[in-house]
């Protein structure tokens, strides 16, 4: 921001910062779209950019097309009834049931989903009981499922439902949806969008801080800013294995090199202007509603304020 705003005077346009509360989980993406839409501002081209521990530091990670999946959030409560170990004929233990739908989950990619399509789906946390010889009344288990098609992530939260209600049948036990939201949207990158970003990183720092990347199962609420604008999504890489900076983002052990920092203002700072001053005509198609229409079609509740 202060190397931009000392360029006001010479700049073809208006560039908004943009700083999201809650990001992580907390989906104020929302209200960041509610108050552009509200007010009627308008948005040409949107840039954005994640640390990255796979790349090694200064680097800058480019993909055009999907670059970071679309997600199902579920939280999953299974009531039965509880009794005393020496006696589960007179109780229902739940973990049966729980066990029972994480073998019946494990047939889902590969029954209903298309060879060609990335799906992967984590159960990471469990809560039930807290005695060996008390059989719990409830377990609750959490998890998500990450995807680049919107078509596979319908799949899977359609059969996983199938799978719940059936089994929690079958069981005699009670299925509740205690959050259960998705498909979400992928982040897209948009060609030209993404071109114009690139060829100013590499006139202004060299074409060998540029590198290919993979895509990424990861998913991001940029997603949502890439639905109702055209946009580019970066990586700047932090990885520095001299110093043993080596692990992902939202591990334990993360760290990144800071010395690659300057890097990543120089991209935000290179992206704005180099769209500014380009003029290539953008082929787009927005997302066709408003931030309401966009938190139905996700199936999500409206989400917690933070700046209240």
């Amino acid at each position: 921001i202060k190397v931009l705003k000392g360029k006001t005077n010479s700049l073809n346009g208006k560039i908004l910062f943009l700083f999201e509360r809650g990001e992580e989980g907390g989906n104020c993406i929302y209200y960041v779209m509610k108050a552009i839409q509200e007010k009627k501002i308008s948005i040409d081209a949107c840039y954005g950019i994640h640390v990255d521990a796979t790349i090694n530091a200064g680097q800058i990670g480019v993909r055009k097309g999907v670059i970071n999946a679309g997600n199902v959030n579920f939280e999953i409560k299974i009531t039965g009834k509880g009794g005393h170990s020496s006696r589960p004929d007179k109780a229902n233990n739940p973990m049966d049931c729980f066990f029972a739908v994480g073998n019946a989950l494990k047939d889902i990619r590969q029954k209903y989903i298309q060879p060609e399509e990335q799906l992967t789906y984590t159960i990471a946390a469990v809560h039930s009981g807290i005695k060996r010889n008390v059989i719990p009344e409830s377990l609750t288990f959490l998890g998500t499922a990450r995807f680049h098609s919107r078509k596979a992530g319908a799949v899977f939260k359609q059969k996983f439902k199938q799978i719940l209600e059936t089994l929690g049948e079958l069981y005699e036990c009670h299925i509740e949806f205690v959050e259960y939201t998705g498909p979400s949207f992928p982040v897209i990158n948009q060609d030209k969008i993404t071109e114009i970003g690139k060829n100013g990183i590499e006139q202004a720092l060299g074409t060998e801080v540029i590198t290919e990347i993979p895509i990424s199962l990861g998913s991001e609420s940029f997603a949502t800013l890439a639905a109702f604008y055209p946009s580019a999504f970066f990586r700047l890489g932090v990885r520095n294995e001299q110093r043993g900076i080596t692990e992902q983002a939202h591990q334990a052990k993360f760290d990144l090199d800071e010395d690659a920092l300057p890097y990543g203002s120089a991209v935000h700072v290179i992206s704005a202007l180099s769209f500014l001053n380009s003029n290539v005509p953008i082929a787009f198609t927005p997302f066709q509603g408003n931030a309401d229409d966009f938190l139905r079609e996700t199936s999500r509740p409206v989400p917690q304020r933070y700046d209240n």
